[in-house]
């Protein structure tokens, strides 16, 4: 408070009351109860409060100015004061509090409190109010909260809400308040990047619910409020459940068709960078592969989604291809492969948060074209080459823990050039080529907790060097190579519950050595060899509601036997370097 003064140090002698302190306000709290020496009145809806000045100007920075700053109220007269802003029982409150130092808080009294706190400068009890508020935060209550931060400005405040909102989205947008905020207030809420959700479609749902409240007064928001939603971002299954569960009645959103996946990548939905929000965040990658025949590159690729194009991002420490890759706990594992002929018995790990590569033990007998899929935090690779088999039917498990191998039961058949995905707790081996008997049409699924394999339904086209990728439950098997046609453009996908696979609309090109990820609830095939033995840079992505493949930005550089791979972080960008492609 202005006007205090040091105390003067203690000298040897000098007697300390203990207790002093508190008898004095108990002393002054007593003067005030008997109505004795006071010497101002405050005055609040006809409540009369007497008080002594000396008392509020040591406890407020208000009545400080008031009593002690020249202030027609500071002179001998001038005992009364009419305070018209606040409730009375706060301010009776905040005075018995200026005599004791103690204040009964609750939440039918606290925003009376910190109104009236606010406006005396009583500091320190306004922000404990602030404090009491940001631990009482819920559902009922945010978006009150919200407006009160706002209304006093109070950024700690704003700061907690906005936590709460980020964190408890799919909750708050089912609420009643929610619908009846304001549409600045709705603005902020979307224009959050932080906000937990499954992903974009829970943001378009909020814009629906808030729209269809009081669609006939809101729908000249419509536009506006579309632009906060990043639709490339929402998979194509779950905008046709919002489609069916959510705009039945007033068919706001435009029809399906017209809700293009790459419209806004090239800016003719939106005049803005898309931004993925960081609780759904990921990055589609494209590793290594071959650029000739026995030539192996270690370029990487990036796909940006701001701009829609392809970026070069740091090479690999070594060029390889027909390697695999699979991501687990922000760490990317890179295992295995071909580089100049010769099959790769070799295992490294680039950690996300350390920005580093590791080398791991290698696998004990899989190497060269092995596949890899990760599982109950384990990963496992099968297949590929042995030592002295071209082809073979090793599984081994890898312990990041641990950073230990070990022997699995073994495949049924001999694999290499095949692919390996993981499903509800079970490992799918799928097609490939075996030295002895050519392209294989061959399914088996891996129980880890029993240890054996089991043969599944085939699938319809033989295949090597194809794409494979997990969707909606399903397992899909794209392009590949066929030893009667070569390079193809066949897509079927399988139902493990029914133990059936089914044909799906064909790519628009012929890929061989393809490589295939689910980005943002779409497969997206990218490169390989067409049916002219040509290397294509294109890539195209699959819609598996309309069952139909639209072309996706093209790669930098065409290859085939690359890795592509959706990351939960980014690796780091392009640098030069000495083009050394060894190690």
């Amino acid at each position: 408070m202005a006007g205090s003064t040091e105390s003067e140090p203690r000298q040897k002698g000098d007697y300390v009351d203990s207790e002093f302190h508190a008898n004095l306000v108990e002393a002054l709290n007593q003067l005030k109860i008997q109505k004795n020496l006071c010497d101002v009145t405050i005055i609040c809806n006809n409540e009369r409060f007497d008080a002594h000045k000396i008392v509020l100007a040591a406890a407020s920075e208000y009545f400080y100015a008031m009593f002690a700053g020249g202030m027609a109220e500071s002179r001998p007269s001038s005992n009364e004061i009419e305070l018209k802003e606040i409730e009375a029982n706060a301010l009776k409150s905040l005075i018995g509090y200026a005599y004791t130092g103690l204040l009964k808080v609750s939440n039918a009294n606290v925003q009376s409190l910190l109104q009236a706190s606010d406006l005396l400068q009583f500091n320190k009890v306004r922000d404990y109010c602030i404090n009491f508020i940001a631990s009482e935060i819920d559902e009922s209550n945010c978006f009150d909260v919200y407006q009160l931060a706002d209304q006093y400005s109070c950024e700690t405040l704003l700061f907690a809400v906005l936590c709460f909102f980020k964190q408890n989205f799919k909750e708050i947008i089912l609420s009643k308040a929610f619908q009846e905020l304001r549409f600045e207030s709705v603005k902020i809420l979307l224009q959050n990047n932080d906000l937990c959700i499954q992903d974009e479609g829970d943001v378009l749902v909020a814009c629906l619910q808030w729209l269809s409240h009081n669609y006939p007064q809101r729908k000249h928001h419509t536009t506006e409020l579309f632009q906060y939603v990043q639709f490339p971002f929402i998979p194509p299954k779950r905008l046709e459940f919002i489609y069916k569960n959510y705009d039945k009645k007033h068919h706001i959103l435009p029809p399906r068709r017209k809700v293009s996946f790459l419209e806004p990548f090239i800016g003719k939905m939106h005049n803005y960078e898309l931004n993925v929000r960081i609780s759904f965040q990921q990055w589609l990658y494209v590793f290594g592969g071959e650029e000739s025949f026995l030539s192996e590159i270690n370029d990487v690729e990036c796909f940006n989604h701001s701009n829609g194009s392809w970026e070069l991002s740091k090479p690999l420490k070594g060029p390889r291809s027909s390697f695999a890759a699979v991501v687990l706990d922000s760490r990317l594992y890179v295992i295995g492969g071909m580089r100049r002929g010769v099959k790769l018995r070799s295992a490294k790990c680039f950690d996300a948060e350390s920005g580093k590569w590791t080398t791991l033990p290698p696998p004990l007998k899989c190497r060269g074209d092995v596949k890899a899929a990760v599982t109950n935090k384990m990963i496992y690779v099968a297949g590929g080459s042995g030592e002295r088999e071209s082809s073979c039917r090793y599984l081994e498990r890898f312990d990041p823990d641990t950073r230990t191998w070990s022997k699995l039961e073994k495949m049924n058949s001999c694999r290499r050039r095949f692919n390996l995905i993981s499903m509800n707790g079970f490992l799918y081996a799928l097609g490939g080529f075996d030295d002895k008997f050519g392209h294989l049409n061959s399914v088996e699924h891996y129980d880890a907790n029993t240890n054996v394999w089991t043969k599944d339904t085939p699938m319809i086209t033989p295949r090597s060097d194809f794409g494979a990728s997990a969707l909606s439950g399903l397992i899909y098997a794209v392009g590949g190579v066929n030893g009667e046609r070569g390079s193809i453009d066949l897509v079927e996908r399988f139902n493990p519950t029914l133990n059936v696979w089914s044909p799906c609309a064909s790519m628009r090109n012929c890929r061989g050595g393809v490589a295939t990820a689910v980005f943002f609830g779409r497969i997206v095939a990218m490169s390989g060899i067409n049916i002219y033995m040509s290397l294509i840079e294109t890539a195209e992505y699959y819609d598996e509601i309309e069952d139909k493949w639209q072309p996706f930005p093209s790669l930098s550089i065409a290859r085939s036997g690359s890795v592509a791979i959706c990351l939960p972080f980014r690796m780091p960008c392009s640098e030069k370097y000495d083009g050394d492609r060894g190690a």
